[in-house]
């Protein structure tokens, strides 16, 4: 499930008195709207390793699923959707399904998750997380945090993007000292990327069925 967590790191110098954008506006334009086409990098941070893990691929977000096509350091697919995940590793003709108990729960990203989908609002997010929103001339970046640290698995998440779109970094710190990044570049969006993700499906599934 680490490999979804998600996207990217950014650090943002103090609110300027610039025209500003609410959370609102924010959050209205992380909720996937149609299908999106991603190259993504993921740098892993963990304690009990001395180098950085990283890996990389595409990323597809539709209304319906989430697909992470991972093409190094060696391929192998996840996919998201509202109550299920599927893992597949094509190489050992593994598959693993495992059901969600409630819409895009993935333990610790649930709340992004549900984000992206509409499945939830800023007084719900609110509830769960203090939230910090600073921009500048050049970026906005959201910093969230648990309101009962405790039961949680993630310390800080901060995402940011360019004024006017979506998030394309997010940074997660955890309880257990671990930190994932990720960097998002768009691709494609609409018809040419449903195309592209219906085409990385079919060939995954291929693959384990052989």
């Amino acid at each position: 499930i680490n490999l979804l967590i998600s996207l990217w790191f950014a650090f943002l110098a103090p609110a300027f008195a610039g025209e500003q954008e609410s959370i609102e506006d924010i959050l209205k334009r992380i909720q996937v709207q149609e299908t999106l086409q991603l190259e993504y990098q993921e740098t892993r941070h963990m304690e009990l390793l001395s180098r950085p893990r990283q890996s990389n691929g595409q990323m597809f977000l539709s209304a319906e699923q989430m697909v992470i096509a991972q093409h190094s350091p060696k391929q192998q697919t996840t996919v998201i959707s509202k109550n299920k995940v599927v893992h597949i590793d094509p190489a050992r003709n593994i598959r693993r399904d495992r059901k969600l108990k409630k819409p895009f729960a993935i333990p610790g990203m649930g709340p992004f998750l549900q984000l992206f989908y509409g499945q939830s609002n800023l007084a719900e997010l609110e509830h769960q997380f203090n939230i910090k929103l600073l921009q500048d001339s050049a970026l906005w970046q959201l910093n969230l945090s648990p309101k009962i640290t405790a039961m949680s698995r993630i310390r800080t998440a901060k995402l940011s993007g360019n004024p006017g779109e979506g998030p394309n970094q997010l940074v997660l710190e955890f309880a257990d000292g671990d930190q994932t990044e990720w960097r998002l570049s768009p691709l494609a969006r609409g018809p040419g990327a449903r195309k592209a993700m219906d085409k990385i499906l079919a060939q995954t599934y291929r693959q384990t069925s052989q």
